[in-house]
């Protein structure tokens, strides 16, 4: 799973167009109004006609395997706080991972759940109960693992921490499983094996080692202080290069960046100076396609170190 991972994070680096930017956002809208529609629609024939059936795709309604995304799990007045619950951790998540990032976590859990159904029905002739209850689920345990101490307000007055929501959520999770007959009890495990691949390694780690791996400050360093930092990279280079030639009126520090720059500066010449600047507007640009920061920054890293000791 870890090697998985990583083809991933390179594929997201070297891809950071890829996918559909604000993505949670699109399903959010088409599930609301697709609710709106189910309202009116008292005999369910509209929702009829979206729902995952393997016996009709094969027939050519193949519109069903996007459409049935877009089905709420609840027709009720809830379904709206629920919309708003999900379009917040997909957001969250997507300014975590990059666009490119999660996109592939949401149309793999898509893709899985998609097969899996088919594959049910070519073995069993059954239809399984096919939905985005999992997927969903799959996006709020991936929320959870990033942000476990996040709270929230348990019916809109307890405080609770969502790492106890997701334990609840867990615990009926391996029952429904239980509960289940075969086969169809494998469409948890199979719809939610996005999660297991980009937190598979992690979560075996930390039962080994027994620590926790994941105690995440980012949810709040967003994209605009990220570039505010390389243009704060960016100044810090400018001033040292200058410092080299010893004019005072030709350099704008504080006495702590001054002393910073008596080390730093004389690795800073001509044979890289102008190539560094080029990697912190390429880093920039790649930010606000919304690509992974984390892969990001420990390119330029590795960049900016072979770049310092070039005569």
């Amino acid at each position: 799973m870890k090697k998985l991972n990583n083809k991933i994070d390179m594929f997201c680096y070297r891809h950071p167009r890829f996918g559909i930017p604000n993505l949670m956002l699109y399903i959010v809208v088409i599930s609301l109004a697709v609710w709106l529609l189910s309202i009116m629609d008292s005999s369910r024939t509209l929702m009829s006609y979206f729902a995952f059936s393997p016996e009709l795709i094969l027939k050519g309604q193949v519109w069903r395997l996007i459409t049935f995304m877009f089905i709420p799990q609840d027709t009720s007045m809830w379904a709206l706080l629920f919309f708003y619950f999900y379009y917040w951790i997909g957001s969250t998540l997507e300014r975590e991972w990059g666009t490119a990032r999660f996109n592939i976590f949401i149309f793999s859990g898509v893709l899985l759940t998609i097969i899996y159904g088919m594959v049910i029905y070519l073995i069993t002739k059954q239809s399984a109960s096919i939905g985005t209850y999992y997927i969903y689920l799959s996006m709020f345990f991936s929320f959870a693992t990033l942000y476990p101490d996040t709270q929230v307000l348990f019916m809109f007055i307890i405080p609770v921490k969502i790492k106890w929501l997701a334990y609840i959520d867990a615990a009926f999770f391996i029952f429904e499983m239980i509960a289940t007959p075969f086969p169809f009890n494998l469409l948890p495990l199979i719809a939610m094996f996005n999660y297991f691949i980009f937190f598979g390694a992690d979560l075996i780690s930390e039962l080994r080692s027994k620590r926790v791996h994941y105690s995440k400050t980012t949810v709040n360093f967003n994209r605009e202080k990220q570039k505010r930092m390389l243009d704060y990279f960016t100044h810090m280079l400018r001033e040292s290069f200058m410092y080299n030639f010893h004019q005072e009126e030709l350099v704008y520090m504080t006495q702590e960046e001054e002393n910073f720059a008596k080390n730093f500066a004389r690795f800073i010449n001509e044979a890289n100076i102008i190539d560094i600047f080029h990697l912190f507007d390429e880093c920039k640009a790649m930010i606000n396609q919304n690509a992974n920061a984390k892969i990001i920054f420990f390119d330029m890293v590795l960049n900016v170190i072979v770049m310092l000791i070039r005569k």
